[in-house]
């Protein structure tokens, strides 16, 4: 049986190629110093160029509202990268628009999107803080022992909106991965996860699919009946080529199953039509999926204290206890 989110992935990729006005246009980035975010780097952080790329991008369509970031380079300690990837939705066009901004050139490639798929796009309206801050939080919650334990890990960030806007930041070695969460309204330490001991409380499950090892981790194996359930689904190539991934973080099915075999809660719960191609190389990871949602029970009893299962169609089940 295919899994899940290949399906997903692979029906989203068909209708964007059946709808897409697809063109690429590069232009110069000339500075804005009232907007300079610079770091020691030289480089520069997300909101730097977020302001360049927003700014660019009202000019062309005024309703446009931002949908995600991402790094699309490997990201340094200081919360700078050499490139990140923004993406925007024009309700009144019906266009995500995917820019690319390296410091130099704006690349930009509009996408029409699905009619089905609109009303749940997760729009970012409130004030987020800058991936340097969201570094600074992650380096001081496991990210700088991760990285004296596996020296030459890359680090990677993702920002996105759940149940309020998120950073995602991984540090990935050729054997571990660490994922912390961190809320970035606030700039506050959320949760971690990964493959990895870095923090003696998280805790995962493998199982590898063709040259891909999907890992299923959790913060913690013990939940409260008012907690919230955090996961997170992460690949890695473990072949020796490149792999060509493709994910959408939002469409990740899964579900909590109780003792007693029934299902209490299961996602997504929102669907995104953000597709991205990924392309491993060895080793190499990336982040699947994320689930963050407060546990309660979808039928309306009350939530039971006892052993869960956590699972996903790429992953086998992982065990939790709720009291």
């Amino acid at each position: 049986m295919k899994p899940y989110l290949t399906i997903i992935c692979i029906s989203l990729l068909f209708i964007s190629c059946r709808d897409r006005e697809y063109s690429v246009f590069e232009f110069p980035v000339e500075p804005h110093e009232k907007y300079s975010v610079k770091v020691q780097t030289g480089q520069y952080s997300a909101f730097y160029g977020y302001q360049k790329v927003e700014s660019y991008a009202k000019s062309l369509d005024k309703s446009i509202e931002l949908v995600s970031v991402r790094s699309s380079q490997n990201v340094n300690i200081d919360g700078s990268s050499p490139s990140w990837e923004y993406i925007f939705f024009s309700a009144d066009k019906m266009v995500l628009y995917n820019y690319e901004y390296n410091g130099d050139v704006i690349k930009l490639a509009p996408t029409i999107a699905n009619s089905i798929l609109i009303p749940r796009i997760r729009i970012i309206r409130e004030t987020w803080v800058n991936s340097n801050i969201a570094l600074n939080t992650a380096e001081k919650n496991g990210g700088k022992k991760f990285r004296k334990d596996y020296p030459g890990c890359q680090i990677s960030a993702m920002l996105f909106e759940s149940l309020y806007p998120s950073w995602c930041i991984m540090y990935s070695s050729p054997t571990e991965t660490l994922i912390i969460t961190i809320n970035a309204f606030t700039g506050e330490f959320v949760g971690v996860g990964g493959t990895t001991g870095a923090d003696s409380s998280a805790y995962s499950v493998s199982t590898v699919i063709g040259n891909l090892k999907y890992s299923l981790s959790i913060p913690k194996t013990v939940f409260g009946i008012h907690d919230t359930l955090r996961a997170s689904l992460t690949a890695m190539n473990i072949g020796a080529a490149p792999e060509t991934l493709y994910v959408n973080c939002g469409n990740m099915k899964w579900a909590l199953i109780n003792g007693g075999g029934r299902t209490i809660m299961s996602g997504p719960r929102f669907i995104s039509n953000h597709l991205a191609r990924e392309i491993l190389a060895s080793y190499q990871s990336a982040l699947v999926g994320l689930i963050s949602a407060p546990i309660a029970d979808s039928s309306g009893n009350q939530v039971q204290a006892g052993p869960y299962s956590l699972i996903t169609d790429y992953s086998p089940k992982l065990n939790i206890m709720i009291q």
